[in-house]
């Protein structure tokens, strides 16, 4: 393991379980120990996500998957200080890679999760002020970016058109609704 990074969740959408909707960055140990001993004892040398869910009860790790890619909430990382993708390149280009120091407590949304997360759980006045928050506070968006629109733009464009896409045209019209 070249470098290492670990976050707690802190909302999911679906709320039964799926992809974070906010997560914040904190050191844990025992996560990222485990996390290293799966990957040398597979002989891994690429990118990978070692995700695992704490037990409340006994608060032992168990493993949940294990994603060989840059994965979904990888902003956060970015934003905390550890950029993975130039880390990659710089180990496939032949760099001496050193454990980058990274912040705790760095807190990253994924605002239209966010949004779902709140109104699943029937409080949409809290969904909008995540929301709102995000784009004001310090804690970052995993899309929006003040400097780079384009991204978040995109994504609220395909959004719009999701409803217009071919394979919503043509779910609809094989079930005549």
């Amino acid at each position: 393991v070249l470098a290492s990074f670990t976050y707690r969740r802190v909302r999911e959408f679906p709320i039964s379980g799926g992809p974070s909707t906010c997560r914040i960055s904190e050191h844990i140990a025992d996560a990222e120990v485990l996390g290293g001993k799966i990957l040398s004892a597979m002989k891994w040398d690429s990118l990978a996500m070692v995700e695992f869910r704490r037990d409340a009860r006994t608060k032992s790790l168990h493993l949940m998957e294990i994603n060989p890619r840059i994965w979904g909430s990888i902003a956060l990382a970015i934003t905390a200080g550890i950029d993975f993708p130039a880390l990659a390149l710089d180990a496939a280009m032949g760099y001496e890679i050193k454990q980058p120091m990274w912040n705790e407590g760095v807190m990253c949304h994924w605002m239209f999760g966010e949004i779902l997360h709140f109104l699943k759980k029937g409080r949409p006045f809290s969904a909008f002020r995540e929301a709102f928050l995000t784009f004001l506070g310090k804690n970052s968006d995993d899309i929006f970016d003040w400097n780079d629109f384009a991204p978040f733009l995109v994504s609220v464009i395909s959004i719009l058109l999701a409803p217009f896409s071919m394979k919503s045209f043509n779910d609809v019209f094989r079930r005549g609704i």
